[in-house]
Protein backbone atom coordinates (compact mmCIF):
# COMPACT_ATOMS: atom_id res chain seq x y z
CA UNK A 1 0.00 0.00 0.00
CA UNK A 2 2.84 2.37 0.82
CA UNK A 3 4.08 2.18 -2.82
CA UNK A 4 0.51 2.70 -3.88
CA UNK A 5 0.14 5.79 -2.61
CA UNK A 6 4.04 7.00 -3.22
CA UNK A 7 2.84 6.45 -6.93
CA UNK A 8 -0.65 8.19 -6.33
CA UNK A 9 1.39 11.11 -4.65
CA UNK A 10 3.82 11.28 -7.49
CA UNK A 11 1.01 11.38 -10.31
CA UNK A 12 -1.67 13.57 -8.68
CA UNK A 13 -1.41 17.28 -7.43
CA UNK A 14 -2.37 18.34 -3.63
CA UNK A 15 -5.47 19.94 -4.49
CA UNK A 16 -6.62 16.23 -5.95
CA UNK A 17 -8.80 14.11 -4.41
CA UNK A 18 -7.85 10.49 -4.45
CA UNK A 19 -10.34 7.90 -2.67
CA UNK A 20 -10.40 4.49 -2.28
CA UNK A 21 -12.98 2.71 -3.27
CA UNK A 22 -11.48 -0.99 -2.23
CA UNK A 23 -9.09 -3.68 -3.39
CA UNK A 24 -6.92 -2.18 -6.49
CA UNK A 25 -9.61 0.19 -7.17
CA UNK A 26 -9.65 3.93 -6.94
CA UNK A 27 -11.41 6.90 -7.74
CA UNK A 28 -9.92 10.44 -8.72
CA UNK A 29 -11.61 13.51 -8.93
CA UNK A 30 -9.41 16.66 -10.90
CA UNK A 31 -10.25 19.98 -8.85
CA UNK A 32 -8.10 22.28 -10.67
CA UNK A 33 -9.07 23.04 -14.02
CA UNK A 34 -5.73 23.32 -16.12
CA UNK A 35 -4.42 22.22 -19.39
CA UNK A 36 -4.10 18.50 -18.39
CA UNK A 37 -6.82 16.05 -19.67
CA UNK A 38 -7.94 13.02 -18.38
CA UNK A 39 -6.09 11.02 -20.71
CA UNK A 40 -2.65 12.74 -20.00
CA UNK A 41 -3.12 11.93 -16.67
CA UNK A 42 -4.11 8.60 -17.15
CA UNK A 43 -0.42 8.03 -19.38
CA UNK A 44 1.01 9.79 -16.52
CA UNK A 45 -0.44 7.25 -13.83
CA UNK A 46 0.15 3.96 -16.10
CA UNK A 47 3.97 5.53 -16.91
CA UNK A 48 4.46 5.79 -13.02
CA UNK A 49 3.24 2.14 -12.38
CA UNK A 50 5.18 0.82 -15.03
CA UNK A 51 8.49 2.37 -13.20
CA UNK A 52 7.67 1.29 -10.02
CA UNK A 53 7.37 -2.19 -11.65
CA UNK A 54 10.15 -2.01 -13.36
CA UNK A 55 11.80 -1.83 -9.85
CA UNK A 56 12.52 -5.99 -8.60
CA UNK A 57 11.99 -4.89 -5.31
CA UNK A 58 8.28 -6.14 -4.42
CA UNK A 59 7.38 -9.80 -5.25
CA UNK A 60 4.65 -9.44 -7.68
CA UNK A 61 3.37 -6.26 -10.16
CA UNK A 62 1.21 -3.08 -8.55
CA UNK A 63 -1.82 -2.79 -10.83
CA UNK A 64 -4.42 -0.11 -10.44
CA UNK A 65 -7.57 0.49 -11.87
CA UNK A 66 -8.43 4.58 -11.37
CA UNK A 67 -11.14 6.37 -13.22
CA UNK A 68 -10.85 10.22 -13.03
CA UNK A 69 -13.15 13.15 -13.47
CA UNK A 70 -12.72 16.32 -13.62
CA UNK A 71 -14.32 19.33 -11.55
CA UNK A 72 -15.76 22.29 -13.93
CA UNK A 73 -15.87 25.49 -11.85
CA UNK A 74 -19.18 26.03 -13.97
CA UNK A 75 -21.02 23.30 -13.68
CA UNK A 76 -23.78 22.45 -11.54
CA UNK A 77 -22.59 18.80 -10.31
CA UNK A 78 -22.19 17.42 -7.23
CA UNK A 79 -19.10 15.92 -5.50
CA UNK A 80 -21.29 13.16 -5.20
CA UNK A 81 -22.04 12.89 -9.16
CA UNK A 82 -18.31 13.82 -9.62
CA UNK A 83 -17.50 10.64 -7.56
CA UNK A 84 -20.04 7.91 -9.52
CA UNK A 85 -18.75 9.57 -12.59
CA UNK A 86 -14.87 8.52 -11.98
CA UNK A 87 -16.11 5.35 -10.64
CA UNK A 88 -18.47 4.57 -13.58
CA UNK A 89 -15.03 5.30 -15.54
CA UNK A 90 -12.76 2.66 -13.42
CA UNK A 91 -14.92 -0.09 -14.15
CA UNK A 92 -15.25 0.92 -17.62
CA UNK A 93 -11.43 0.71 -18.17
CA UNK A 94 -11.99 -2.68 -16.38
CA UNK A 95 -14.31 -4.29 -18.60
CA UNK A 96 -12.14 -3.11 -21.99
CA UNK A 97 -8.99 -4.63 -19.95
CA UNK A 98 -10.62 -8.13 -19.42
CA UNK A 99 -11.99 -8.06 -23.16
CA UNK A 100 -8.47 -7.52 -24.84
Amino acid sequence: MIKTAGILKKTFRDADIIGRIGGDEFAVCIMEDDTSTAEGITKRLEENIRIANNIKTAPCELSISAGISRFEAFSQGTFEQMLAQADGLMYEKKRTRQQT
